[in-house]
């Protein structure tokens, strides 16, 4: 029981952390890369893990997140500063991203390739 507990204040904590961190990191038109880069490895996994299960609904694979880590700032989506509207001055996740990458991780799955 005190395992349970203390996992359920962990848990609790890290939602918090990723919601602080998202505020800084996130917004409607999605993650912004930047001020994700700046954020620790751990707490990058962390927002990561809680923008893209807000995004899809669901829990994020670790798998995913590994991949998706190193592979953000130039892939997947990402839009360069120039293509956004005026006055923002970083890169951009979107959303429309987050069914793409769940619906090449499910391809794979079914083809055999996971």
């Amino acid at each position: 029981a005190i395992a349970a507990a203390r996992a359920h204040e962990a848990r609790t904590a890290l939602d918090e952390l990723a919601a602080l961190d998202l505020s800084h990191a996130a917004s409607e038109r999605g993650l912004q890369i930047a001020p994700w880069l700046a954020l620790s490895s751990a707490r990058r996994s962390n927002a990561l893990r809680a923008w893209l299960g807000a995004q899809t609904g669901r829990a994020a694979p670790a798998r995913l997140i590994a991949r998706l880590r190193p592979e953000l700032p130039g892939r997947l989506g990402v839009v360069v500063s120039s293509k956004l509207a005026a006055g923002s001055d970083s890169s951009t996740l979107r959303p429309s991203c987050c069914s793409t990458i769940v619906q090449r991780k499910k391809a794979r799955r079914n083809s055999g390739f996971a």
